[in-house]
Order: structure tokens, then sequence, then C-alpha cells
């Protein structure tokens, strides 16, 4: 039995769809990220399961039951809102135990040493900088022993390294509780990094749903395959196992015919000196250099692509060189204008 099962979730507003048949599940102790551009119905997908909002159609269950009617208080749901929400009249030891029964105040000391708030137990929230204020609403959600929590966002408004440093604290918080984790970020890296599993939400559809590695490596369709970071989308002609294209003959992450369209990933694109035997060749049209790697544009079979490399690699701008690909490439669906559904290849 699923911790939290949603089926068939459908909301409209104003007329319009928000959610388009959204069947998700979330296993015990999980950490769910849910991504996609803005307007994608991430938020509101966390609404209808908190039960601020009523799906038009579909049920939302919890441990088998359907808590589809019950209001947000009944339904036993921690909620982290984007703008976290904080009682700016109590102290943080006092907003983490607001509505917590007296009986079970040792969970509130439990859960401020777990998140390094001992030393703020008695300042008010004006007093706290962003992470700390975040970790405080963290500590209210878990507080009355909820087996999930959804979390909108919630290190939107930090700095790149307070975010760093917070995230992994809450992270670490919800695996020592065993809490499971429903969790809308716009930011992929976070979501590759620290989920156990994504879920790609587009235009109010999931499009796909897997492990990082498998949604980044495997992605279905091309949006999916731009979202997750850059990608070389590049034509080819399938043949089992692998496919004549552009870049020569590469393998395939699944056995195709016909015309198909490939994704393959810039840090999956090998660079070889021009008197190499095997590759094709290329020409260098852009370097950037970042310090820990090098992201290289390039010609190659009369398109462009971009390449992560070495950052020692010498090659700069107007170097030729040779290009291979060193990992299997995605065979990407057609995806139609509607996002009704995906349609298997051939690429047209």
């Amino acid at each position: 039995m699923k911790l939290l099962a949603v089926e068939d979730l459908w909301k409209r507003r104003g007329g319009e769809p928000v959610l388009r048949g959204v069947s998700l599940a979330l296993e015990p102790g999980e950490l769910l990220a849910v991504v996609g551009p803005s307007g994608a119905g991430k938020t509101t997908l966390l609404r209808v399961v908190a039960g601020l909002e009523r799906p038009d159609r579909g049920r939302v269950q919890l441990s088998g039951r359907d808590v589809t009617a019950l209001p947000p208080e009944r339904r036993g749901i921690g909620f982290v809102f984007q703008d976290l929400a904080l009682f700016p009249h109590l102290t943080v030891y006092e907003n983490v135990a607001f509505g917590v029964r007296r009986g079970a105040r040792e969970r509130v000391d439990r859960l401020l040493d777990l998140l390094g708030l001992v030393a703020f137990r008695d300042r008010y929230p004006e007093r706290l900088s962003g992470g700390q204020r975040q970790r405080v609403a963290l500590a209210r959600a878990l507080a009355p022993g909820p087996r999930v929590v959804l979390l909108d966002e919630p290190f939107s408004s930090l700095d790149a390294d307070l975010r760093e440093r917070t995230r992994e604290e809450v992270v670490r918080a919800l695996r020592a509780t065993g809490t499971a984790a429903l969790w809308v970020t716009h930011d992929q890296e976070e979501a590759l990094a620290l989920a156990d599993r994504i879920a790609v939400l587009h235009g109010g559809r999931i499009v796909q749903v897997g492990t990082p590695e498998e949604v980044y490596r495997r992605p279905k369709t091309a949006f999916v395959a731009r979202f997750l970071g850059a990608a070389n989308l590049i034509p080819g002609e399938a043949e089992g196992e692998e496919a004549e294209t552009p870049l020569g003959r590469i393998p395939l992450d699944r056995p195709a015919r016909g015309r198909v369209l490939l994704a393959v990933r810039p840090e999956h694109l090998e660079l070889l000196p021009p008197t190499a035997e095997t590759g094709v060749p290329a020409r260098v049209l852009g370097r950037a250099f970042k310090g820990h790697d090098l992201t290289l544009m390039l010609e190659a079979g009369g398109r462009r692509l971009r390449a992560q490399a070495d950052y020692r690699l010498p090659w700069r701008e107007g170097d030729a060189v040779r290009l291979r690909v060193r990992e299997p490439a995605a065979v990407l669906e057609v995806e139609d204008t509607a996002l009704q559904n995906t349609r298997p290849l051939p690429y047209t």
C-alpha cells in the first residue's frame, strides 16, 4: 500500500484545466520532488493534496484511506508554505509547539535539537536569518508527527550558499524522522541532488517519473531532456540498438527502428585531437571556462552542439577537433502540442 496516492486529479481554474489527470504515489520515508516550469500546476497539486483546494475529479488517498473530502486539519499532512507563515508574536519554541499536545512536547525539543534551533528557541522570527526561519517552519510542520509533509519551493528566497546548507539540514531532518515529503522546486539541480524520485510536471500532466538518474539519463521527451539540463537533440535513422546520425553511428538506450529523435547530454560528447581515427570532424565555435570544467560550442555534421569537457583541454575558438558520442543516446517520444498524449517514434 502506498503512503500517499493521488489518482486522476483534475482541477480547473477560470475554466482552464490546471491539473490534467495527475496520478502520483509516495512511498513511506521517500523524498519525491515535483519539478516543472511556471504554470505547470505544481503548487495547485500541493494545495489539492493538502486539502486547501478540492479537485474537480479524482481522489487523494493516505495509507489507503480516501481523504479527498477531508479538511486540511484532519488529513495528518504537514505543509511548509513558500512564505513560511510563521507567527511573528510567538517565539521559535512557541511556533514549533503551536497545536502540539502537551504530552508530545518532547518531540518539539527533539526537533529543535535536530535542526540546530536550540540556541534560538526564545527568539522571535524577526530576529532570525532566512535559513533559520526555514528550519523553524519545517520543525513546526513536523512537530505533530505527520507521515507526509508538503514543501512548496522552500528554499527559493535564500542565497546560493545558505540554500545549499539549509536544504541539507532539512533533508537530514526528514530522513531522521522517517517523514515522507512531496517537494515542489523550480531548481532542477536541487531535485537531482536530493530526491529519491523526480516527477516532471508539464502543462498539468506528469510526463515522466523516475529516479534522478533515470530521468536525467533516459528522458522520454525533448521537454524533459532540456528541462533537466542541457541536451543536444539529434535526428537519426535507427536500426535496433544503434542509429546513423550526423555524429556517426551511435548506440541507443533502447532499440528503435526508422527515423528517430535522440538526446545526447553535453558531458556525453568526447573531444579528440583532429588526427584521431575515431569520431567525426568538428570545429570549436566558442569556449566558456568554468573552473571545474569547460563548456564548448561546436559545429559538427551541420549542427551546433554543446559539449561539457575537462578544464585542461587546450582547444579554443576556431580549432579543429574530432567528436565522439561515448554514452548511449536517449530515444525520445514525439510530443503533441496539447500534451494530451505522447506517441512513439518515428521522429518527423
